[in-house]
């Protein structure tokens, strides 16, 4: 894995600032059903879904042909997302998934459900 070399700790913070500015903010996770972090965290899943739907149902009307599957929802996110399981919800048995960290093998990324229903 090829790491970023900086200047100094002011360049390396100003990375990691726009880092995690565009991480939370413009990057549209496959886990989060296309969302961004930012959109999950604020409660506006609802507004974006009702948005896309709204395109892609414009999209079916007017090329039906195009969508061998039938009329097309967008993707929603799980009820839950973490990084870490909290203690009150730990079973025995962990989810399967890689550690979220090879500096913390015990750092499991999740998630269950749905955020919405359909």
């Amino acid at each position: 894995m090829n790491h970023p070399q900086f200047e100094g700790i002011k360049a390396a913070r100003a990375w990691a600032r726009d880092f995690v500015q565009w991480y939370n903010n413009e990057h549209h996770h496959s886990d989060l059903g296309l969302m961004t972090p930012e959109t999950v965290h604020y409660g506006r899943v609802e507004t974006v879904y009702e948005k896309r739907q709204k395109v892609l149902e414009a999209a079916y009307a007017a090329h039906p042909e195009r969508f061998v599957s039938g009329q097309p929802t967008p993707l929603r996110p799980p009820e839950e997302v973490w990084i870490n399981q909290p203690e009150s919800e730990h079973q025995t048995d962990h989810l399967p998934g890689p550690a979220a960290s090879d500096t913390e093998p015990g750092a499991q990324a999740g998630s269950r459900g749905s955020l919405a229903s359909p």
